[in-house]
Formats: structure tokens, C-alpha cells, sequence
């Protein structure tokens, strides 16, 4: 029976390919460093490609969105000039986190040095960086679904349903559901932790700074159900 001869260079590539394919992804280390290495270079395009899909979703935002924030930093004159990455932790298959040193130049050209840990996650087998909150610049971890059991107090019923995990803070997320002919306040202005008042007399919160309350419809017999969600940073 004659024996079919693959030519020389097709053996080669399909060699080479396989090798390839069984090559492991590079590691959130090398990842991170890539990362500092195109803001050195100033290579925004490169860290928009790097920032992963997952974190920019979570925020709310798009590839273009972040695209500008770069720019208007980039104009403003901040430079990246020096890192060191000191240690990684792994939360899971998905998610980990690297602690960094880095020396940066602000707009008025003062030099600062910050110690962070930046989140990293891995998708379509690659490690991406997570993107950071606008408010706080701190990097988002991961979101985590909660099995919490709700529990009612004078027919407002609570329960934590997600907990947003950032570097350095967490933002849980609670439903509320209130079938009482009462107000319901929460979130005092000034505090850290969130405070659920109950009573039949509105709340005046004119002078509580980022306080809110959240009332059911004055029928009579009682109010209609109703669910409400919010944010507790902390």
C-alpha cells in the first residue's frame, strides 16, 4: 500500500500549532507587568485591550469610556515611572489579585508612590485587568451572588442579594420590600453603616446629607407591595 508523504513545512506549522495550544496562559504577574510597561510607553490602546470585559460591565462603562479617561490623564500629564509587583493572592479559578508598588508623576509634576493590589480576571483563557471604580480609583475584585435569607421586621422585609468586592471596599446590595402604610429610612447621612428606621411619622431628612427614604403609598389599610434596591458602601 503506498504511504502518503506529508510535505516537510505543513509537518512543521501543525508541530508548532500544538505546541502552542498546549502552552499555559501567561500568569496575572506577567499580565500585570505587560500592563505597567504600556502605560510607561503610553500605550493606551494597549491597556483599554487588556481590561477586562467583566469589570467594565459590572461598572457600567464601555472600552470607550475608559479610553477617555486615559486620554484626559495622559493630557493632564500623569507618567507611570516606576513599579515593582510584591506578592498575588488567588481567590479563585477566575479571580486574583497582585499587590503592587508604583511610582507615578501627577499633573503638577509632584512624584507619589502608592502600594495596591490590583484584580485580575481570567477570560477566554487570558488574564485581564480589572477596572477601577471612578469614585474611589480602587479595582474591582469580583460580584458575588448572595444566599442570604430575607428577614422582616414590621412588614419591611430586607435581604442582601450581592456584594461587590473592590480592593481596598465592599458595596453590598440589599432589596427591600415594604407592604406597610409606614416609612422606611435608611442610610443616615455621616454614617458608615446603614440604619433602617420604622415609624408612622414621615422623617425629615433635609439636613442629613446622602441620606434617602423610601415610603409605600398611603392607602388605607396599608400600603402596596413594593421592592426597592440600594447600595451600602462601606
Amino acid at each position: 500500500m503506498p504511504v502518503t508523504q506529508r510535505p516537510l513545512v505543513k509537518v512543521f506549522v501543525l508541530v508548532m500549532m500544538v505546541m502552542v495550544a498546549c502552552q499555559p496562559a501567561q500568569n496575572p504577574t506577567d499580565t500585570l507587568t505587560t500592563y505597567y510597561e504600556a502605560f510607561k510607553a503610553r500605550d493606551l490602546d494597549k491597556m483599554v485591550s487588556m481590561t477586562s470585559d467583566y469589570s467594565l460591565k459590572l461598572l457600567n462603562a464601555v472600552p470607550e469610556d475608559l479610553k477617555a479617561v486615559l486620554v484626559k490623564s495622559d493630557m493632564a500629564g500623569v507618567r507611570l515611572l516606576d513599579y515593582k509587583i510584591l506578592e498575588s493572592k488567588t481567590l479563585s479559578t477566575n479571580t486574583v489579585m497582585v499587590r503592587a508598588v508604583i511610582k507615578y508623576e501627577e499633573v503638577d509634576q509632584k512624584s507619589q508612590t502608592v502600594d495596591f493590589w490590583t484584580g485580575l480576571r481570567q477570560e477566554n483563557g487570558q488574564w485581564r485587568i480589572n477596572a477601577s471604580d471612578a469614585e474611589s480609583n480602587l479595582s474591582l475584585v469580583d460580584d458575588l451572588l448572595l444566599t442570604v435569607q430575607p428577614q422582616t421586621i414590621n412588614s419591611v422585609t430586607v435581604q442582601p442579594t450581592r456584594l461587590i468586592r473592590f480592593s481596598a471596599k465592599l458595596r453590598l446590595i440589599f432589596s427591600v420590600r415594604n407592604v406597610a402604610n409606614r416609612n422606611a429610612l435608611f442610610a443616615w447621612g455621616g454614617v458608615k453603616n446603614a440604619t433602617f428606621h420604622f415609624g408612622t411619622v414621615p422623617h425629615d431628612a433635609t439636613n442629613a446629607t446622602k441620606a434617602a427614604s423610601i415610603q409605600s403609598p398611603q392607602l388605607p389599610g396599608g400600603g402596596l407591595p413594593w421592592s426597592y434596591s440600594f447600595v451600602l458602601n462601606k
